[in-house]
């Protein structure tokens, strides 16, 4: 971790080596300054939660924010900030612990921004989809596929696939389906064309596919 001392005014009394390689500067050309000679477009920013530990005397901890070296590129920490109390209990410092979280955070943003991607694809595509898990239970099913059958999300979900209404008339199609998604959970894409029903009990064939993930 990255560990630095500030005095109540803002400024860096200490830092430990890896604070002050994140910084980029050497120790003594750290040590006594304010943050805002170090970040001058963030000083004001980061001692609004100094100021919160100052007053309440209490911790500040898990702060997630973006900072910028002194280079200029922008980085992530996450912050904890804890006050030093003189013998009367007044706050005199704050004690910093950070660490960069940028890598991480970047990771966040790129399994989100494919999480979404795939929602979209998921719910406005014009095919039936859904997610099961390895046993088998259908975990998550796309709009299309329960609204224009006429089921609701409570009447598929959640319970083996097989068991879901969309094949409730044939005892042989379930059996297929059970048997196709041990095949999937094995490794092995199935597909083959089968009879479904509608919530109206009408007939339908669907060209069903089970991929394995």
């Amino acid at each position: 971790s990255m560990i630095l001392y500030k005095d109540t005014e803002n400024r860096i009394l200490r830092v430990n080596r890896m604070a002050a390689d994140s910084i980029g500067l050497p120790k003594e050309e750290i040590e006594g300054r304010p943050v805002a000679d170090l970040y001058p477009a963030d000083a004001d920013r980061y001692y609004q939660d100094d100021l919160i530990v100052i007053r309440t005397g209490e911790p500040k901890l898990g702060i997630v924010e973006p900072y910028r070296l002194p280079t200029g590129e922008r980085r992530w920490i996450r912050t904890d900030k804890v006050p030093m109390k003189n013998e009367s209990g007044t706050v005199i410092g704050i004690l910093v612990f950070a660490q960069d979280i940028t890598e991480q955070k970047r990771a966040d943003e790129a399994l989100f921004a494919a999480t979404a991607k795939f929602e979209s694809l998921f719910h406005q595509s014009g095919i039936f989809a859904g997610v099961m898990d390895l046993d088998g239970y259908l975990r998550e099913a796309n709009d299309l596929s329960v609204n224009a059958c006429g089921y609701r999300r409570d009447e598929v979900l959640n319970r083996p696939f097989w068991e879901t209404p969309w094949w409730r008339v044939s005892k042989e199609v379930q059996a297929t389906i059970r048997r196709a998604t041990e095949q999937a959970a094995a490794g092995l894409v199935f597909r083959e064309t089968l009879p479904y029903w509608w919530a109206d009990g009408t007939e339908h064939a669907v060209d069903f596919a089970l991929h394995p993930i």
